[in-house]
């Protein structure tokens, strides 16, 4: 109950400090007048007193204002309504202040731009090509149809489209509203100019030597080999090589890399030799000499 009163007589006490300055009557009429001068009349013809700050209020500033015997809060509001300074009043003073006007951003709108890039010459779509706007880190990628579509605010802008093995190509667009855009890109082909190797050099052995897996055996280094009775072995040699081994002990043939006995070529004066053994495969049919 003493909660209920109190707060009666709180709201009583608002509404007559809100009606006072109603009950306060002004009579004005002055035209191009400083705020200073008007500050000065209605203070005279009220019990109202102004507090403001020169910094934020400027009292050199004009008005025109007029009413006969208006309300205090009536002829403030037409003072002040269309100015840069607001008003309130607290007890019996009116405090002037500067109007805080909040600016809003405008909002930049955006648009979006799609399409597909092709080939220029197939009309096949072409997928991964890239789609950037040239200045910025903005860009987006076709997807396995060939499209894209990217969005970018209202204005001008460059757009770069780029995919390997074509010519990159650009265009300008002035962007207000959605739009489709499709490009088709040429192919670009480099060919190189041809490459001719010359050797001066007479010594054919030189120019075999830098073949992978090519042997060259002298005959005098057969000849240091240890041989059977005194014979030096041609097929024996070779099994000194690195990748190649013997089928057994007593036989003439060899295995090449994990190869059959079957699978090696001889020649001798380019004729095919197939059996290279002698004498029940303990000698094979070539001369070392």
């Amino acid at each position: 109950m003493k909660i209920s009163l109190s707060l009666y007589l709180f709201m009583v006490v608002q509404l007559m400090a809100n009606t006072a300055s109603s009950q306060e009557r002004v009579s004005l009429d002055l035209k191009d007048a400083t705020l200073a001068a008007i500050i000065k009349q209605i203070e005279d013809q009220t019990s109202y007193r102004f507090i403001y700050n020169n910094d934020e209020v400027d009292d050199g500033t004009r008005f025109d204002v007029r009413g006969q015997d208006e309300g205090l809060d009536k002829v403030l509001k037409q003072l002040f309504g269309g100015s840069t300074i607001s008003y309130e009043i607290k007890k019996r003073h009116v405090i002037l202040s500067k109007r805080r006007v909040v600016r809003r951003a405008p909002v930049q709108e955006s648009y979006s731009i799609s399409g597909t890039v092709r080939d220029g010459d197939t009309g096949e779509t072409l997928l991964g090509a890239t789609i950037t706007v040239v200045g910025t880190s903005k860009g987006v990628v076709t997807n396995e149809y060939g499209f894209y579509s990217i969005t970018l605010p209202s204005g001008t802008h460059r757009l770069s489209v780029s995919y390997i093995g074509y010519q990159p190509k650009e265009v300008s667009i002035d962007l207000n509203q959605n739009q489709k855009l499709a490009f088709e890109l040429v192919q670009v082909s480099n060919e190189l100019s041809e490459v001719v190797v010359f050797s001066d050099s007479k010594i054919h052995s030189q120019v075999a030597s830098v073949l992978n897996g090519v042997t060259n055996l002298k005959s005098a280094d057969i000849k240091k080999l240890p041989s059977l009775l005194g014979e030096p072995d041609v097929t024996r040699a070779i099994l000194t090589q690195s990748g190649v081994t013997t089928i057994g002990e007593g036989a003439s043939g060899f295995s090449v890399r994990g190869g059959n006995i079957d699978q090696n070529l001889i020649l001798l004066d380019e004729a095919p030799i197939y059996n290279s053994s002698h004498v029940w495969g303990f000698f094979s049919i070539f001369n070392t000499d």
